[in-house]
């Protein structure tokens, strides 16, 4: 076979194997007006019909492009809370998430997949080569090619993603439920009854189960929270790490968002746990705590001393206990910080917080200083579980927050998370206070105290409570101009097509006021030569263009290729992608399939 039959068959085999993974081709109908190609350097549009034949439709893969006009503010996050990671059943059930993100014009899903120490993913066979250690995966999802509702919206997404339209990219968030290791009986008295099955966390590790001060005081083997995780021992500490990076070894998430990242209570566990050699070995909370006093401040103090045995705070306003907490819970999110980050750096980390109010801080047991986990790099955003239908509330409890972090980076990370209903009453759904919240928090629209700076975005809680009329007024309301997520990159996103001695690019953008130009930048492999319009960089493209064709290229060479949106100084802004194609005076025409392409 001839070096140039199998580059066509190398084509044919990619183009026909990417009719069932790419949602969006274009399609063109061919008629006899067929329109003429650039010259060399031209800029403009292309020719993407060469050689068809008149009146029959083919699909070809080179983008459609189309202008948006965003807000000043090209990031925002969009964000929504979602149960479906646990609950969907069906591909319906995803589809209909994402409908929801569609309508309301969002761009990121926290979906839950760890919750009640139950989790609804694959933990790694890596980090938990022992089957009895490895939590197995409870998802209910039930879909040939996916063993979880996850994997089914990462698919989504990246089908999104190698689309042209910048506009309907979402992002994908892990959401855990760090501290909720197992269950209890609801609605039985307290303290609450038992309720660990056998594929939760709790039952593989009984240890990690909170026994509140009764379960000594009295001898009461019924003081056990079976709900709530003993943030303060090791062994648990590296589990949850372990569990989060593992999902990020094996799944290829946008982010990681942590909820129930809270001491939830005080632990008042007096065993000693030996594990296998020293790392994990823990003296028991009571221990733990006298050490860490006697460490600390010079003394020792005890449980017993500090609070009244129940769980309360009776260290005379020292903030001891606080403290205590706060150090357990540090270790635990620098802990997942480390893992996760060590996986892939670019991973988002995100918390749920407002558990800890930083003015009662040291009042609190639940050791969440999230500010201080945001100023120290260990969090990437906080989202301020504000959830009120008072709206001058809202942004009070979100300044608060915004007020503790050092820095103006730190606030510019603090996001409102908002209801979507009545959270502590009815459980109405809301509509117009939705929309009202987000207009005040994000753009300003409020006759009170506003809050400052401005939010960059906002998370919605929660998808299954968020109504029709929500989705409507949101899209044709504060979201209706498409933003992309707060922390991407991608504001220029660049596609290449080859044809004989040339390659034919296009770019769809989010534009900013302080762009001026483009550029293009290439380098070639062995054999190749320079583009007739000169070495790279090919500088001075206006901002009206969204194509240009590189002519004089060699064919069967890769040529890799980026853009850059530069301002008035010639200094870089923002990169595209990266694209990679190789030039040919093969071409191939697949003809447009019938039916719908998944």
């Amino acid at each position: 076979m001839s070096h140039k039959r199998l580059f066509l068959t190398l084509i044919l085999t990619v183009l026909l194997s990417e009719l069932s993974t790419v949602p969006l081709l274009a399609t063109a109908s061919v008629s006899s007006q067929s329109g003429e190609g650039n010259g060399p350097g031209q800029v403009g549009s292309i020719d993407t019909t060469p050689q068809m034949a008149e009146g029959k439709t083919y699909r070809y893969f080179f983008p459609v492009m189309g202008r948006s006009s965003p807000p000043r503010n090209l990031r925002q996050i969009r964000a929504l809370w979602s149960w479906a990671g646990y609950a969907a059943r069906s591909k319906h059930d995803i589809d209909d998430l994402v409908a929801k993100v569609d309508g309301a014009r969002l761009n990121a899903i926290l979906l839950l997949v760890y919750t009640g120490g139950t989790a609804f993913f694959e933990p790694s066979h890596v980090r938990f080569p022992d089957a009895r250690d490895r939590l197995p995966n409870r998802s209910p999802f039930s879909e040939w090619g996916y063993s979880d509702a996850l994997s089914y919206l990462l698919a989504i997404r990246d089908r999104r993603l190698a689309d042209s339209d910048l506009s309907n990219d979402f992002e994908v968030h892990a959401w855990f439920a760090v501290a909720a290791g197992g269950d209890w009986r609801d609605g039985e008295g307290w303290p609450r009854p038992d309720n660990t099955e056998p594929y939760m966390l709790h039952y593989l590790h009984p240890e990690f189960k909170i026994k509140h001060g009764c379960y000594y005081s009295v001898g009461d083997r019924r003081c056990v929270s079976h709900r709530f995780s003993v943030v303060h021992q090791p062994r648990f500490r590296a589990y949850m790490a372990d569990l989060i990076a593992g999902l990020v070894e094996d799944y290829d998430v946008d982010g990681v968002h942590l909820d129930y990242i809270r001491a939830v209570g005080i632990c008042y566990n007096d065993e000693f746990l030996d594990y296998p050699g020293t790392e994990y070995d823990f003296p028991g909370c009571q221990e733990d705590y006298k050490a860490w006093t006697r460490e600390t401040y010079g003394s020792e103090y005890s449980l017993w001393q500090d609070t009244d045995g129940n769980g309360n705070i009776r260290d005379r306003g020292s903030g001891r206990i606080a403290a205590w907490q706060e150090r357990a819970m540090g270790l635990l999110v620098e802990e997942i910080h480390d893992k996760v980050r060590s996986v892939r750096p670019d991973v988002i980390i995100s918390a749920a917080v407002g558990a800890t109010s930083p003015a009662a801080r040291e009042e609190s047991v639940q050791g969440q200083a999230a500010w201080e986990w945001l100023d120290s790099g260990w969090i990437d955003a906080a989202f301020v579980m504000a959830y009120s239908d008072d709206t001058q509330a809202v942004i009070n409890q979100t300044q608060e927050f915004m007020n503790a972090t050092r820095t103006e980076d730190g606030r510019s990370r603090v996001f409102p998370g908002l209801a979507t209903y009545d959270v502590n009453g009815t459980g109405g759904l809301w509509a117009d206070l939705v929309v009202e919240q987000v207009d005040a928090i994000v753009y300003g629209q409020w006759a009170g105290r506003l809050l400052e700076p401005l939010a960059n975005g906002v998370a919605l809680f929660v998808a299954e409570r968020l109504s029709g009329e929500a989705v409507q007024a949101l899209g044709d309301g504060p979201f209706e101009t498409p933003v992309r997520p707060y922390w991407s990159r991608n504001l220029l996103h660049l596609n290449a097509a080859p044809s004989d001695g040339a390659v034919h690019l296009a770019w769809a953008a989010f534009e900013d006021s302080a762009w001026a130009s483009y550029a293009i930048s290439y380098t070639y492999g062995s054999g190749g030569q320079d583009a007739s319009q000169g070495q790279s960089s090919i500088q001075g493209i206006p901002l009206t263009a969204q194509a240009y064709t590189l002519t004089g290229v060699t064919n069967y060479v890769p040529y890799t290729i980026t853009a850059v949106a530069r301002d008035g100084n010639q200094n870089d802004l923002i990169l595209s992608n990266e694209v990679v194609v190789i030039p040919t005076d093969i071409h191939g025409y697949v003809p447009a399939l019938s039916g719908r392409t998944p």
